[in-house]
Formats: structure tokens, sequence, C-alpha cells
């Protein structure tokens, strides 16, 4: 159906402009086309009620405008088919230059999986083109949820950050330990961006490996002096290998932050262009659809510009493997130094025992695998993920400059609690912040 309005008519004269003036003198009796004319050409219009047009003006003005069925517009308009880009070739240019290529840009900046394989007897579906692909339609199909868990990830990153500045009594005001705090806190948020399961085991292994790993090396450097005794080797062992797992991981985080950041100030350059010229000539039909096109996905550079706080690392299971390694690690000293009669050394990992441990069984000492999933950083999955805020509000017995550190059982019980509790407020904050800034970023002006 072609709605044609008895208005002025322009000295540009496109397809439907050249319709209407025909149209109008077929209803004159002063043109005749093939073999319609006024009195053939009745049924090529439409009188009938037009969809989405205003009620009260469709009552009283029906008569303004002429209407042609869809089959009047392919015989009398001759099919006119207007696309404006291989007719205007300095718009589509334009709209190319100006959108196109920064959002490829910006595409290509998006953190995906790096290496695209799957793992040996992995199903289909956990391959890592799988998973890129949904991370891909859940930024693009809820950009909202996506934004709410990074943004709530950066948030855990924050005041991870603030517990590493000394303040309080005892460890807590120690500046001795702030290196060993950001090794601890920094394997911690590491860790929280990956999906974690069972953690409701009554035995709750995994909560007290990760806690006694990250916190037991955080003594009083002065009580290490003296004589050696297993707690003061555990604790140097414990400090060896936050050390170095903190180190492995930092190694794997990505990078790239600048150049993201720079294609980010280069769309909101085209934006702006958009903007100036969309309404530097009020009226012409195809002035605005870059602008449209830009309000569309304008939301999306903003959830890159949060997501580049967020960096996955290059491998994803590469550093899932290498904090399990960890954790096998630290459980393996606690044990050594539960025991009544301990040995040299511990049970370190190596390939060997985690190949017979599997096939022994829970009963052996067993790998950390089944405790670490996938890694959901940067809304790759919908959901709350706080194990990172859960051990952080757990760790000290109050605020301010009269905290200090709980013993580590009572961590691992507040933590567990804590894990089991109402997500907390901040969450919620962070869900109405991403909620309104994607609705604010992408609602488009009146007309």
């Amino acid at each position: 159906m072609t709605i044609f309005f008895r208005s002025a008519i322009g000295q540009d004269l496109d397809k439907f402009d050249r319709c209407k003036i025909r149209l109008n003198r077929i209803l004159n009796g002063t043109e005749t086309f093939g073999a319609i004319n006024n009195y053939t050409v009745a049924p090529f219009l439409y009188t009938g009620p037009v969809r989405g047009m205003n009620s009260e003006y469709a009552r009283t003005s029906r008569n303004s405008f002429t209407t042609l069925t869809t089959q009047g517009c392919r015989v009398i308009c001759e099919n006119p088919i207007d696309w404006y880009w291989t007719t205007d070739i300095s718009l589509t240019l334009g709209i190319v230059s100006n959108w196109i290529l920064p959002i490829i840009a910006l595409l290509a900046a998006l953190p995906y999986d790096s290496l695209h394989s799957r793992n040996p007897g992995a199903p289909w579906y956990e391959g890592k083109l799988c998973r890129t692909v949904g991370a891909l339609l859940n930024w693009l199909g809820s950009p909202q949820t996506a934004l709410t868990a990074t943004l709530f990830n950066i948030h855990q990153i924050r005041k991870c950050f603030h517990e590493t500045l000394p303040s309080g009594q005892g460890i807590s005001g120690n500046h001795a330990l702030q290196p060993l705090k950001k090794d601890a806190y920094y394997v911690l948020c590491c860790i929280g961006q990956f999906k974690l399961l069972h953690l409701d085991d009554p035995d709750r292994r995994f909560l007290e490996t990760l806690i006694y790993g990250l916190f037991n090396p955080m003594f009083d450097p002065r009580r290490m002096s003296g004589p050696p005794t297993p707690e003061k080797k555990a604790t140097r062992w414990n400090r060896e290998l936050l050390q170095e797992m903190a180190f492995n991981l930092r190694i794997l985080r990505r990078r790239g932050v600048y150049p993201t950041f720079l294609s980010i100030f280069l769309f909101f350059i085209a934006y702006a262009v958009s903007v100036v010229l969309a309404f530097a000539d009020i009226g012409e039909r195809t002035t605005t659809h870059s602008l449209a096109f830009g309000i569309l996905i304008s939301w999306f550079p903003l959830f890159i510009l949060f997501s580049i706080l967020d960096r996955n690392p290059v491998s994803a299971d590469r550093s899932r493997k290498l904090i399990s390694r960890w954790m096998w690690n630290v459980e393996a000293v606690r044990e050594w130094v539960d025991s009544p009669n301990p040995p040299e050394h511990p049970k370190w990992w190596s390939q060997e025992r985690e190949e017979v441990s599997w096939n022994q069984g829970c009963a052996q000492q067993t790998s950390f695998d089944r405790y670490i999933s996938n890694f959901v950083g940067q809304g790759r999955q919908i959901g709350y993920n706080g194990l990172a805020y859960a051990v952080l509000v757990s760790v000290y017995d109050s605020y301010g400059d009269s905290r200090r550190m709980r013993p580590l059982k009572t961590i691992v019980d507040q933590s567990h609690i804590c894990l089991h509790r109402r997500r907390p407020g901040s969450w919620n904050a962070k869900e109405e912040i991403a909620a309104k800034t994607i609705l604010f970023s992408s609602d488009k002006p009146d007309p």
C-alpha cells in the first residue's frame, strides 16, 4: 500500500514523486497510463482504514490523501524500489565510514575466547567457538544483564583493591603485607570469574582450601623468625605458591586497553558527526538513517568501555587449570601440616598423581577441576557470581580502624553463609544502573 498526500510537489523528483504526478493526472483525466485512465483506476485504489494512522485524523481527513494498493503501486509506479545506498553513493560511503567500520572495530575488541578448539571428549556446545557465539548473543540480546554482571565484577575488583590498603590493627594494618594482600585479592578476583560448582558440599573442601591458600601466608613477618616449625614451613610454602600463582595469572590477562579506548573515541566522534548532519538538512528522508542506526546500537560502546576494565584471560582454560593445580598444592600443604608425622615435603601436584587420584576417586586427594567450571566473566552467563564479595565481607570482624582479621575457620563459615544469602544491595544497584544506562543510550528521540 502506498500513500500520497495532496501537497506541493518538490523540484527534485524521485520515483515516488513521479508516480504521484502520474496518479494525479490519471485521476484528473489528463493522462492515460497504458490501459489505466480515470475510469479504470478504481481497482488500484485503496479506500479502507490505514493501520497505524491516528483514528481522529483518519475519520476527519481520510479524503485528503490517496492510497494505492500493493498491486497498484507495482503497476502505476512501476515497482519504484529506491535503494538509497545505490543511488546516493556519498550517503552510502558516509554510513560505511561513520558506522560500519567503527562497529567492526568494536566487535573485534570484544573479549572473545582466543583459542577456538574443543577440549578432548567435550560435547560440541562446550567448544570455545560455541561459547563465544553464546556470549555474543547474550551481549547483543540482553545487554542490561551482561552489563549488570560486568559492573558488579568491577565493583568486586574495586573492593578487593581497597582491602589491600593498610588500615586497622594487626595484619589489617601491616604495611609489609601489602604485596601479599594484592596477590591474594587478585587471585580471588580471578577465581570469582569462573562458575563454581559443588559449593554446597558438607565438607566445604573448596572454601577451606581457598581461604587457607589466600590468607594463611598473611602472618606477621616477625613471627616467622626463630627456629623452623611445621607451621612456619607451611606459611612459607603457601606464600611462595600464592606469589607464583598471582604472577602467572597476571601474565595471562589480556591487554589492549588503549586501542579499545581509541575505537570507542572514534565511535563517539562518528556519533556526533551523524547528529549534526541529521539535523543540518531537516526534511530529507534519507538523512536520519545513519543517526537511527547509531542510536540503535549506541549502548554497545558503553558495554565495551566497562568490559575493558574486566579483561578476560588469554586462555580461560589455562587459567582454570592453573587455579586447580594451585589449590591442589595448597591442600597438600594443609594436609602436610596437619599430619602427626609429616614427611619431608608435601605431595605436590604432578600429572601422574592427578591421574592416579582420578582413578581412585575421592578417597585420595583429587583434582579441583570438578569445582571450577567455565569462564563466566563479563556477562558471559546470566546470573550472580559473588564469591569475591562473600569472602571480602567475611575476612574482618568489623569495619574501620579497629578491625582485625578473623581466624581462618571463621572466615570459611562466614563466607559459606554469605554465599547462600540474598544478593547484596550493591548487585541491585548495579542492575538498576545497567538498565537505565541501556535505556538511556538506546532511547530514540521523537521525530
